[in-house]
């Protein structure tokens, strides 16, 4: 049976061996560090669908909006499982609009 004060100076001693070894700060810090990495990678994501969307839909005999956004899906669903650590969350159809409509913008002004 150990005193007040060994059961004080245990406690204490067992609190610092299994506390969690990284402070406040520095998961702060991986906190900020994993947020810019996922930020990163949905721009760069969205850059790669972008330009494949642009390609595609300049391909195309008659460029529509359907076919535009069509082709927009099905690049983003193949940039989704390229993605090796699956922290790329799926474009919003809003996103995937925008992009199909600078396509076909694009597209347009090329003919």
């Amino acid at each position: 049976m150990l005193c007040a004060q060994d059961k004080d100076i245990y406690s204490g001693w067992y609190d610092r061996k299994f506390k969690n070894k990284k402070s406040d700060h520095e998961k702060g810090k991986q906190r900020e560090r994993d947020y810019a990495v996922k930020v990163a990678k949905k721009e760069r994501a969205q850059k790669l669908v972008t330009e494949a969307t642009n390609l595609a839909v300049s391909k195309l005999a008659s460029p529509t909006l359907e076919a535009a956004i069509e082709v927009a899906k099905a690049e983003a669903e193949k940039a989704l499982a390229e993605d090796l650590t699956k922290t790329l969350k799926p474009f919003t159809k809003k996103e995937l609009e925008g992009i199909a409509k600078s396509a076909l913008k694009k597209a347009k002004a090329d003919l």
